[in-house]
């Protein structure tokens, strides 16, 4: 439970294209995730493939997250770091040379300078996400620490993780709009291969799949190092609507559909008596076909994700850990089938939680349908406290007017005057007289008297200068 104000937290928020999910939380010294505050709010409407196409419905979004997090905690968001995995992000490799006169000692002021050259090099349509240097070529000898190596050449040999430019300033641009400062931009699938494949595994060589509703993003591992990244625009959405449009049904039916059956098991037979029944119209469609459509689409996405590898120039010999495959898509039934007939010589694991990653939350089913994987990936590799401090109580407004007087009783006003009363001369003796009854009574019906008689008067004193205006107009006539 959070009480200190002033202790550090990390904020992360995950873009994805159902939901957008916000999770402030804290590292303890065992490395486990204290979940402090969570939210999701669904994003269909305003997020398509991972791309935000509507700003202002995206920032109050955003608001709702910023706002219902610091109100849980009593605290202000100073910063948050932002998970990414949108259409058009893809690694690019990059080399940088350097050659000397005579040999030298490489210092950290060279390391920083290639970096920097690196950086230039993206064109101005591009945003560089990430940069991740891959290794130091010095002669015949490479290594990923160049400091203190002496040479008289030095080749750096860089990832890039870069994506279109307008995709990157409209999420920027929601995040302005809300209040929220960036702390970083991070890979979505890159913060959840940390937590849900080990060092060794990253190390000797895997593939990370994470199969989401409208992307599909491949992370190729070998050397603990991410060797190859991209996000493929399919994903389980696409089966969905394969079915919708050729059955001519909803969305929702057609997700049923593709849930309760799955991927076709390698026993099944082209038998067309079996079949499903529609809810509009009375109809019936052979269950061959549906099988069909989600064999095709499925195959479509798996020979994606193998040509990704494959360009990448890794094979099940050099990636020996094989495949990780994670994400809503991925719980599809069957789908371990349609990966024996595409990957029939690989490894291949299919994990829902990271288990890897410990994870300490007041509920109990909190993340039971692994929608927060990313933002707990997210938290569990932050750095940079996320605190403002408590949030400021609300002062009491303050009266800007004072009981108002009671309507019934008519107010007068008398104007000063330098005539003593005889209250002003014997003040006590006023303050002390006891009034009764009676006499309010005949106070009260005098001062409306009093109130009649000026209306009296001034209609009085109208009449006699009509009258006096009508004769004198009659004496100049004569």
């Amino acid at each position: 439970m959070f009480t200190d104000p002033n202790s550090p937290f990390y904020a992360a928020i995950a873009i994805g294209s159902t939901k957008v999910t916000g999770m402030v939380g804290r590292v303890d010294s065992e490395g486990a995730v204290n979940v402090l505050s969570y939210m999701a709010i669904s994003s269909t409407d305003f997020i398509r493939k991972g791309r935000v196409y509507n700003v202002d419905k995206m920032t109050q979004c955003l608001k709702s997250i910023r706002e219902r997090m610091e109100n849980q905690l009593n605290c202000n968001i100073k910063q948050v770091y932002v998970a990414l995995n949108c259409q058009g992000m893809r690694s690019t490799t990059h080399l940088e040379e350097r050659t000397f006169p005579q040999r030298i000692t490489v210092q950290q002021e060279l390391i920083e300078s290639l970096k920097a050259d690196n950086r230039d090099k993206i064109s101005q349509d591009q945003i560089l996400i990430d940069s991740l240097p891959l290794e130091y070529t010095m002669g015949t000898f490479s290594t990923n620490e160049a400091v203190g190596v002496m040479t008289d050449r030095i080749r750096a040999q860089f990832l890039n993780i870069i994506c279109n430019a307008g995709a990157i300033e409209t999420i920027e641009s929601s995040f302005r709009k809300a209040g929220l400062p960036i702390a970083r931009h991070t890979l979505a699938a890159d913060r959840l291969a940390n937590v849900m494949t080990d060092e060794k595994e990253r190390s000797t060589g895997c593939v990370f799949v994470d199969m989401g509703s409208e992307t599909t993003t491949v992370a190729v591992y070998r050397g603990k190092l991410l060797r190859h990244f991209a996000v493929l625009p399919l994903g389980g959405l696409n089966i969905t609507r394969d079915i919708a449009g050729i059955f001519n049904c909803e969305e929702s039916e057609a997700e049923e559909f593709k849930r309760t059956y799955g991927y076709p098991e390698a026993n099944r037979t082209d038998d067309n008596s079996e079949v499903i029944h529609l809810r509009d119209g009375g109809r019936a469609r052979p269950l061959a076909e549906l099988y069909d459509i989600i064999e095709a689409r499925t195959s479509e996405i798996l020979q994606n994700i193998k040509a990704q590898i494959e360009y990448a120039g890794y094979d099940s010999d050099t990636l020996v850990n094989g495949l990780y495959i994670t994400g809503g898509a991925a719980q599809l039934p069957h789908l371990n089938v349609a990966f024996a007939q595409y990957f029939p010589n690989w490894n291949v694991h299919f994990d829902r939680l990271p288990n890897a990653l410990a994870i300490r939350c007041n509920e109990t089913l909190f993340n039971e349908n692994a929608i927060y994987n990313v933002v707990l990936s997210v938290i569990r590799n932050a750095d940079s406290n996320c605190n403002a401090g408590a949030r400021a109580q609300t002062e009491k407004e303050p009266v800007l007017f004072k009981d108002d007087p009671d309507p019934s009783v008519e107010q007068t006003v008398t104007p000063e005057t330098n005539i003593t009363t005889p209250e002003q001369v014997n003040p006590q003796v006023t303050q002390n007289e006891e009034t009764t009854p009676k006499e309010k009574k005949e106070e009260k019906e005098e001062q409306k008297e009093e109130k009649k008689r000026p209306k009296e008067n001034k209609g009085k004193n109208f009449l006699k200068s009509l009258k006096s205006f009508l004769n004198n107009m009659v004496t100049d006539d004569e």
